[in-house]
């Protein structure tokens, strides 16, 4: 089948080994979900923006109006004392409509960090889901091309385990009577604290012998523990 599990949020697909994923069916669509949920992130930041930038213009009149009243006041010296006292009501009523004003722009600033970030991460998704992609169809290229000779082709799937921007993460894929012609990354889990898209990069693999290797290009103070799976095929010897 295409794919067996979905993501918990926005039902993204997720790949089992015995997947068979399609760039115009659910990678397009995946690609989609993420399009639109990014779409209205923007589109919410907007109206909040839109509705602060209101309520700072109603202030700034009610604050000039207050100073012509408070100048008017200036020139009445019987009542000034009580119309000041009003005055000074009003004033502090406007600054704590400033005040809370304040408040929701930080909210709003907050709300537009936080669509900045989705979006950083669902370019990195892409980014890691692309190259996940690459490497799945290359190798169900070559499957392809082996299973015209069922009898001459061997599969295994072995687990990857270790740090990332350490080293590289090597793993044995010996098989007695065989020889590795391929390889590639099934899945992969990061153990983050924050999301990859904070820190960049991306992976390479190399099949050397009977040596798989993975390699992380991620900023060199990010560490993290990686745990995966890999299918290897193999011809006979």
């Amino acid at each position: 089948m295409s794919f067996t599990n979905t993501t918990p949020n926005y039902k993204l697909p997720q790949y089992v080994e015995t997947d068979k994923p399609t760039f115009l069916g659910d990678f397009n669509n995946a690609m989609d979900i993420i399009d639109a949920q990014m779409h209205t992130n923007k589109e919410n930041a907007g109206e909040g923006i839109a509705s602060l930038q209101e309520a700072q213009t109603q202030i700034t009149e009610t604050q000039s109006t207050l100073t012509e009243v408070q100048k008017e006041v200036a020139n009445v010296s019987g009542i000034a004392s009580g119309v000041n006292e009003n005055v000074q009501r009003a004033l502090s009523a406007a600054n704590d409509a400033s005040e809370a004003a304040t408040q929701a722009q930080s909210k709003i600033e907050s709300a537009v960090t936080a669509a900045n970030r989705a979006s950083a991460d669902a370019q990195a998704a892409q980014q890691v889901a692309n190259g996940n992609v690459t490497t799945l169809n290359n190798l169900s290229d070559r499957v392809t091309t082996l299973e015209n000779k069922p009898q001459e082709i061997a599969t295994k799937t072995f687990n990857i385990s270790g740090k990332s921007n350490i080293k590289p993460i090597t793993i044995d894929v010996s098989y007695d009577g065989y020889t590795p012609v391929s390889a590639g990354v099934t899945s992969l889990v990061f153990d983050l604290d924050d999301s990859i898209a904070d820190r960049g990069g991306n992976f390479t693999t190399s099949l050397s012998e009977n040596t798989f290797s993975i390699t992380f290009n991620l900023q060199s103070y990010f560490i993290s523990d990686i745990a995966g799976k890999i299918v290897v095929v193999y011809k006979p010897n």
